[in-house]
Parts: C-alpha cells; sequence; structure tokens
C-alpha cells in the first residue's frame, strides 16, 4: 500500500492548498483604456492523493522556472490590445481542458488565458483550486486522460497577472501552472508503445469477447506481470513506484501503479473503469486492526459496478496458474468486503472504506459479479483444501475461475485433541503452585486449566538473641522458619539505664549547718557495678541578700562525705564563719556502669544562711 487519500474528500475540504497572500495592485498603465495590470504572488496546490508525501517545497512555482515570455504585465493581452496575440476561453471546461492537454503533454509549464468574473483573491483562489484543476482531471474516457492524470502528478505551482478591460474592470486572467508529474514524457510515450503492443500482441480478444473476459485477461496479465515494489515503498522520494510507467515497464509498483495500468488498459479497450481510494487491512491474525492507505480499481461490467484489486491478489498469481486458488478480489461487490468498523475476519477479504459520494455515485453492486451478459457460465472449479483441525472439521471449497460461483464438499471430521498433561506445581513458603492441567500438543488449546495455589508462607520459631543489645547498640534476635530454614532478623532496643536518685536536705543545729542525704538502692540497678567510693558535697558561698544564685566557682568548697550507711544514707555537719553569706549545697555521686564509663549523678541545690532560716 501507499500514503493515498480519497481524492473526492480531500479536495472538497481544500487540503493541500497553500496559498501566499497575493500582491496589491500596481498601476501600469490606464484602467480606462484596460492597460491596468498587476501580478499575484506564487502559489502551490499539492494534490489531495499525495498530501502525507509531497512537500509544497518539492513543487516548483512559476518564479522557479523558466517563465515564458507571455507572462507578466508585458505579456497580457487585454481588452484594448491586439485580441489575436493570445485567446482567451470564457468557460472553466474550456480552461480545464487547456490545463489538460499540457498535463498530459507533460510541460514544464502550462499558461492559461481566460475571461471571468471580476478578480478578488477568494475568487481567483477558488478558480484555480476548485474549478480549474477539478476540470483538468475530469473523466474524458481517454486511457491517458481523468483518473490516469490525476494519480500520476504530484501538484502544481501557480500564479496568474490579471488585468483590466476597458470599463477598468479586472476580468482578463494570465495564469500559469507549473505541474510536478510522476513521468516524463518520453516515458508515457513508452507506455503508450508498450501498451499498443501488449493490445496487439499479448491481450488478444475475439469479437465476441464480453466486457467479463477483457476484464480478466487483463487483470490477470498484471497480476502474473507486476509485483509490489516493497524496496521503495518508504522512499518519499521516488515517486516513479506510483506510475503506470513503473509497473508496465519496471515490472514493480506500489498500489496506484497497479491501479493506473489497470485503468489505462481497459480505458484503450473503450471499458468503463475508475481508480478507487480508501483504506485496506491485512487479512491475518497479528494484524487484524491494521489499516493502510490503499489504491484499487472500479470496472463496469454489463452496466454494474464492481471492485477489482489487483495489488492483494498479485500475491497469489503463481497459484491461480496452478489452478490451486481463484483470484479473491476480483468483481466484488460491497458486501464482500468488511467494512472498516466490522470484527477481524478470516474470510481472507481485506478491510476497506472508500468516499460515501463516489461510491453512492457509482452505486457498487452488493454482491460479486456472477456471470457474463446473462448466459450461463461454463464453470471451471478449481479445488481449495481445508484441513481438518482438533475441533473443526475438514472441507474442500470448489470455486469457478471464471465467475466466482463456489460450493463446499467433501467434509472430513475433526480430528480430537492430543492431551498432554501439564505437572501439578507444589507450592512453597514464598512461592505460589500450580494445579495439575491439560493442552492439547497439536492446537495448543487449553482443556483443562491449572489453576494458582497461593504460597503457604512461613511458620517461624520463638527466635533467639543472636546479639545482646547494650547501652551503646542494638542487639539482634534470629528467627528460623522450622518449614525452608530460611531465617529472618529483629532488632533489640538498646538499654535504657536508670542512674540513682540523690537527695540532699539541709539544717542548722547548735551553730552549725547540717547536710543529710540518701542514695537509692543503686546497688540492684541493672547494668550498674555497686558503688564502694565515697561521695561528695559542695558548696558555694554568696553575698547575703543578692538574688543570684549561680555558682561561684571561686568561693566553691569540696567537701568529702566520710561515708555511705548501708541504707544509702549520709551526713555532714559545718560551723558557719559568717552571718552574712548564704550558702548553697549540692550532693553528688561517681560511679562507673558496665562499659567502663564514668557517671556523675547530682542532687538538687539546697540553699541556707547562718540565721538558721531555710530560704
Amino acid at each position: 500500500m501507499s500514503a493515498i487519500v480519497p481524492i473526492e474528500a480531500l479536495a472538497a475540504s481544500g487540503n493541500g492548498h497553500y496559498f501566499v497572500p497575493l500582491g496589491t495592485v500596481t498601476e501600469t498603465g490606464n484602467q480606462n483604456d484596460g492597460t491596468a495590470a498587476f501580478e499575484t504572488d506564487a502559489a502551490v496546490y499539492i494534490n489531495p492523493a499525495y498530501i502525507d508525501v509531497i512537500d509544497k517545497d518539492d513543487i516548483p512555482v512559476p518564479d522557479d522556472v523558466e517563465n515564458p515570455e507571455s507572462f507578466g504585465r508585458s505579456g497580457i493581452s487585454t481588452f484594448a490590445e491586439d485580441e489575436e496575440s493570445v485567446v482567451y476561453v470564457d468557460t472553466v471546461e474550456d480552461a480545464g481542458a487547456v490545463l489538460r492537454a499540457g498535463m498530459v503533454a507533460r510541460e514544464e509549464t502550462i499558461t492559461v488565458y481566460y475571461y471571468g468574473d471580476i478578480y478578488s483573491s477568494d475568487y481567483f483562489k477558488d478558480l484555480c483550486i476548485n474549478r480549474i484543476i477539478p476540470a483538468a482531471l475530469a473523466e474524458t474516457g481517454n486511457a491517458n486522460e481523468g483518473d490516469y492524470l490525476r494519480y500520476n502528478y504530484g501538484g502544481t505551482g501557480y500564479k496568474a497577472s490579471i488585468a483590466a478591460d476597458g470599463e477598468g474592470k479586472y476580468r482578463y486572467y494570465t495564469i500559469v501552472f507549473t505541474p510536478t508529474y510522476f513521468t516524463t514524457a518520453e516515458q508515457e510515450t513508452a507506455v503508450t508503445k508498450t501498451v499498443d503492443a501488449l493490445l496487439e500482441e499479448t491481450l488478444t480478444f475475439e469479437e465476441s469477447a464480453s466486457d467479463y473476459e477483457k476484464t480478466y485477461l487483463v487483470y490477470d496479465y498484471i497480476c502474473s506481470h507486476v509485483t509490489y515494489d516493497n524496496e521503495h515503498l518508504d522512499d518519499s522520494t521516488y515517486t516513479l513506484k506510483y506510475s503506470t510507467y513503473a509497473a508496465l515497464l519496471n515490472g514493480t509498483a506500489v498500489c496506484q501503479g497497479y491501479a493506473s495500468l489497470f485503468y489505462r488498459l481497459l480505458r484503450e479497450l473503450d471499458m468503463s473503469v475508475r481508480i478507487a481510494t480508501g483504506y485496506g487491512g491485512a487479512a491475518s491474525e497479528d494484524t487484524a486492526n491494521y489499516y493502510e492507505n490503499h489504491a484499487w480499481n472500479i470496472a463496469q461490467i454489463d452496466s454494474k459496478w464492481y471492485y477489482a484489486d489487483s495489488t492483494w491478489d498479485a500475491e497469489f498469481s503463481d497459484e491461480v496458474a496452478a489452478g490451486t486458488y481463484s483470484y479473491q478480489y476480483f468483481l466484488k461487490g460491497t458486501l464482500d468486503f468488511d467494512s472498516l468498523e466490522a470484527p477481524y475476519s478470516t474470510t481472507g477479504i481485506h478491510y476497506l472504506i472508500m468516499d460515501e459520494d463516489f461510491t453512492n455515485a457509482y452505486g457498487i453492486e452488493e454482491t460479486r459479479y456472477i456471470d457474463a451478459g446473462g448466459a450461463e457460465c461454463s464453470h471451471e472449479y478449481v479445488a481449495a483444501v481445508t484441513e481438518p483441525t482438533c475441533t473443526e472439521s475438514g472441507y474442500t471449497t470448489y470455486t469457478c475461475s471464471l465467475c466466482g460461483d463456489s460450493y463446499i464438499s467433501d467434509e472430513t471430521e475433526a480430528l480430537g485433541h492430543a492431551v498432554v498433561t501439564d505437572a501439578a506445581v507444589t507450592a512453597t513458603c514464598e512461592k505460589t503452585g500450580l494445579t495439575e492441567g491439560t493442552h492439547c500438543a497439536v492446537c495448543g488449546e487449553t482443556l483443562k486449566a491449572q489453576e494458582i495455589v497461593p504460597a503457604i508462607g512461613h511458620s517461624w520459631d520463638g527466635g533467639v538473641v543472636t546479639k545482646e543489645a547494650t547501652a551503646d547498640e542494638e542487639g539482634i534476635r534470629t528467627y528460623t522458619c522450622t518449614v525452608c530454614g530460611a531465617t529472618k532478623t529483629e532488632t533489640i532496643a538498646v538499654k535504657i539505664l536508670s542512674a540513682p536518685l540523690v537527695t540532699l536536705g539541709v539544717s542548722q543545729n547548735n551553730g552549725k549547718i547540717r547536710l543529710t542525704g540518701t542514695a537509692a538502692d543503686y546497688e540492684n540497678r541493672d547494668d550498674y557495678y555497686t558503688i564502694t567510693g565515697q561521695g561528695f558535697v559542695y558548696m558555694t558561698k554568696t553575698a547575703l541578700g543578692t538574688k543570684s544564685l549561680n555558682v561561684n566557682t571561686a568561693g566553691r568548697t569540696k567537701v568529702s562525705i566520710r561515708s555511705i550507711g548501708s541504707a544509702g544514707t549520709y551526713s555532714y555537719s559545718m560551723t558557719p564563719k559568717s552571718s552574712s553569706t548564704i550558702y548553697v549545697f549540692r550532693a553528688f555521686l561517681t560511679y562507673q556502669n558496665s562499659t567502663g564509663k564514668t557517671v556523675y549523678v547530682y542532687s538538687n541545690p539546697a540553699y541556707t544562711c547562718y540565721s538558721g532560716i531555710n530560704l
């Protein structure tokens, strides 16, 4: 296939039209005597059939080529000038005929002189794009015109000089077209000579031959002599692949080449034929939803229109010659093809969709062509064997290679499945298992599906401490699965050590300050060594009446506590030297924990003065 879209739909929508804003009127003469004129800027029109493959920059405009002398202000023949120098046409059909003749001759520049409505930019654009070009490509019945031209050129550049008539109204158009062709004049000459020789020497018919017989012979010739051009399929620069020349003389082309050659040969035989465009999809399981742009033909047999797709049938031309296959896409009706929206079909018919207006205009038959001119067909049946499968019966389809009639016979029974057991898989602690199942060794169908058995999960023991926690590091507890031996660990938190509580009381008795205190049962606290050393008391002296109780290092006196009793009590007495001194006392103990770290434990401060009044 290739990048091609329905021309009618795109032409109507204006796609492919690249129009540069027009120039302004330049007074080069006098409007009253008809000598005033101006030019439009160059524009580009891409053939909508190749909108995805032709770049507008690849199409020359009149400014890019050597302009004929007749173009431009100096070459315009106006109302007041010598009218014999050029001939103006005044109908779109005649303007199209001028353009068509130049395209058939593969002229590089084609000049159309047209007398029409008063100039406006919209009118000029519509005149060229929607009127003159379609008129040039209209069906004429000639073999090298109509669709033959339509699908053998990429687009055209164009511009115009416009002159005023004697009333000062701009009606005289000199339009220059610069078409881009897929073939040269020399190549078209070669096509014509080859076609003439082919019809004279190879595609010969009895005088009584029917339209069906002529159409079939042409179709069979194309299918057996042209192969698909996969080599250049993705090469956008090689446009010859779209042409009749490529199909006929090179023997390889894409779908437009097939369809164009079929069109050319049937037109030479004075038969009615068109090139149809749309989308096709390969009829195979892995491409069931895959569609490509495509071109094929519609042909008229006995006043009725049918589809013919030589591109698709060419692949099987050897099987046709061997009598094991009949053309599946030859003279088919609309119901013989699946629509684009239809579900996947295994009938071998590809998907098609085309412009609805085009289809309605030609009234394609719903069913395939059956016989020629109503005469009874002398059937030539070709057998195609469908082998039985495990579940489906086999049969032989007999199809007439002349009219397409078919019937089924010679049915054979289904083979039945060759059952193979799918072994069960035991579930483990971590992996799922499967139940036993079965499948067919021939077709692969699952007969009894294996079901998933959930993993059984680990069974953990109570765990053992593999690393003791300390005051500085976490510990580790390790668990082991009693089924599979797998292990897991969890952390043991760092030990939080509680220190002994130290208290201090103060009182006055007999002119002395007495300190008493206690130490909690630190000997039995977890992870602490027994304290066997002495404790200490320090005091700070500050001036009486001050509010600050900050420690005055210079006045600090540290006094050893002589002993700590077995119950954890201690005491100390001192004689104050001055009534003007406030005494601040604090007791502390020192010890080492199990890691060897020295720890200090302090009591809250106690305050007093010589007056004996506790503060």
